[in-house]
């Protein structure tokens, strides 16, 4: 058969094929495709000499460490395909392939250098003779300097790229000037965990730029030229442990998806969501966001809006409207139910702070009222907090307590864990020596309370108030609750049993406060009578659900 015509050639997932250097006469040849063939280890370095017609060429899936040199003859060549070849350790000089238009590299997880570059070379390389070049994905390779996308003596720019991906780049130290990639509309540098710093020029004539995803990073800010970022659609900023500040975000006025989800120190956003008639999603789960933003006023799309609030709280409503109603009602539910409730105004504004708990540093009230009448409703919201002898509670929000003097917290005696994970929070019960109260409210992640913790820890608690843990299923302790008087049981809806069994229930309970668990179907899971295990038990509140398990 004479192949000498051939234009496209197309060879998928031939696990024995190990040689190909019989191609290479195919002179005519407008695509070549070779992928999957992962017993192919080596390509004869002069194989492309002759293949001066190439267009498209994908080698993805190959065992190959190097590739020829003579790739860089294929003057051509539009599209650079490379993915999943995990054992390729650079890339050869493309930079004067001047039609390329995508260089794909993604999964090339031993990827050091680009274009000959070694780490201690000083020549630059660059990609800037690229002028048609779109796409550039170097994802998850293990490359730690990226070519130069300006070269200043020409003056040349890469206005043409429109998409960046440098995903899971976790070697990447730093990047370069990106100024001019004026065209860019996909920047991901998502978990380049080695990345601490983005200058301020990275963003600067970035109009078209729709998606920004600097997710997994180590950085401490945002530049403050992410203002001018007007086409933004999407901002992820998910699980940036060391961010606790954004730059004024009103100016982003195309933004539909904002994620700032997991940065566990963020504590502020400047500017509002008002102007923002696209907006479709805010997330600001796992952060210490104490103020939300305004939300817009009115919308241009036609779908569900959604609000994730820091204590992971989900509120999804077809307007933003009809979301800030549903955070006023529950929030005016759990305060009180009284006619108190009524004279507190601009709830929907303060979210997160109505959920603040009075600490050691003073009342968190006048954060939106003064007036001794709502101090008093929202003390009162708090089961067992006496207000009347002004108890004084040692707050800790998120991972706050960690950073707490070992001092304060073995001295401190009723302690309140707002925002707190699993594990946070028994790291930190572990430095308290005689807790006598405990109020745990929104700690999203705990399934099995006191799981982990140190038995003697529990010995002097009498009061134990737990409300809006939504992932709660049981209460772990053998006898160590011994001294307990008082336990509240709020907003729990994953619970199904109390304890696990009738020996863990305290023998010196005197009130029992269960509501909203409507899951709940055992107090303990072993068949007992509670008044054999409960002899001062004066005060019982329980779903009706619950009471076949209660026998007297």
């Amino acid at each position: 058969m004479n192949l000498q015509k051939l234009r496209v050639l197309v060879i998928r997932d031939s696990d024995l094929l190990s040689n190909i250097d019989e191609l290479c006469c195919l002179r005519r040849l407008n695509v070549l495709e070779v992928s999957g063939a992962s017993s192919l280890t080596a390509i004869s370095d002069k194989f492309f000499l002759e293949l001066t017609q190439l267009q498209s060429l994908n080698l993805s899936g190959l065992g190959i460490k190097f590739l020829p040199s003579s790739i860089s003859q294929l003057s051509n060549l539009s599209c650079l395909i490379l993915r999943e070849c995990p054992v390729l350790e650079d890339l050869p000089d493309i930079q004067n392939l001047k039609k390329l238009e995508v260089v794909d590299i993604h999964g090339a997880r031993m990827l050091k250098s680009c274009f000959g570059m070694k780490e201690n070379t000083s020549r630059n390389r660059t990609f800037c003779h690229l002028q048609q070049l779109q796409l550039l994905d170097l994802s998850e390779s293990k490359i730690r300097r990226l070519p130069l996308f300006h070269d200043a003596a020409v003056g040349d720019k890469l206005r043409s790229l429109t998409r960046l991906s440098l995903h899971n780049c976790s070697n990447l130290i730093r990047l370069p000037n990106l100024k001019p990639l004026s065209g860019l509309q996909i920047l991901d540098l998502s978990y380049t965990t080695s990345l601490v710093e983005i200058t301020e020029v990275c963003f600067e004539q970035k109009e078209k730029l729709k998606i920004l995803n600097l997710s997994g990073t180590k950085i401490t800010k945002v530049p403050s030229t992410i203002s001018g970022l007007s086409s933004l659609s999407q901002l992820l900023l998910r699980d940036i442990p060391n961010l606790e500040a954004l730059p004024n975000i009103k100016r982003l006025t195309s933004l539909e998806v904002f994620d700032v989800s997991g940065c566990t120190k963020l504590h502020k956003i400047e500017g509002s969501f008002k102007d923002m008639p696209y907006l479709r999603e805010v997330n600001l789960s796992e952060t210490r966001i104490e103020t939300l933003p305004e939300l817009p006023e009115t919308s241009n799309i036609c779908c569900s809006k959604l609000l994730i609030l820091a204590d992971s709280r989900r509120f999804e409503n077809d307007t933003w409207s009809q979301v800030k109603e549903a955070v006023t009602k529950e929030i005016s539910e759990r305060l009180n139910t009284s006619d108190k409730v009524e004279r507190i105004h601009e709830i929907s504004g303060r979210v997160d702070k109505l959920w603040a708990f009075p600490g050691k540093k003073g009342f968190r009230m006048e954060h939106f009222y003064k007036g001794r009448i709502y101090r008093d409703v929202y003390m009162n919201a708090i089961s067992f907090v006496d207000n009347k002898s002004c108890q004084q509670v040692l707050e800790i929000q998120g991972s706050n307590g960690v950073d707490q003097d070992k001092e304060t917290l073995a001295k401190s005696e009723f302690v309140a864990f707002v925002v707190s994970s699993d594990a946070s929070f028994s790291s930190i019960f572990s430095d308290l020596k005689s807790v006598k109260g405990c109020w745990l409210e929104m700690c999203g992640d705990i399934e099995i309370l006191f799981s982990g913790v140190d038995e003697e820890r529990l010995r002097d608690l009498e009061t134990l108030s737990i409300t809006n843990l939504q992932q709660l299923k049981s209460i772990c302790s053998s006898s160590s609750f011994k001294n307990l008087k008082k336990l509240n049981l709020d907003c729990c809806p994953s619970i199904l049993t109390l304890f696990l069994d009738a020996s863990q229930l305290p023998s010196s309970l005197e009130v029992l406060k269960i509501k909203f668990c409507e899951n709940l179907r055992e107090v303990f899971a072993e068949e007992a009578e509670l008044c054999t295990h409960c002899a001062f038990l004066s005060c019982l509140c329980y779903p009706v659900s619950v009471l076949r398990c209660l026998i007297w």
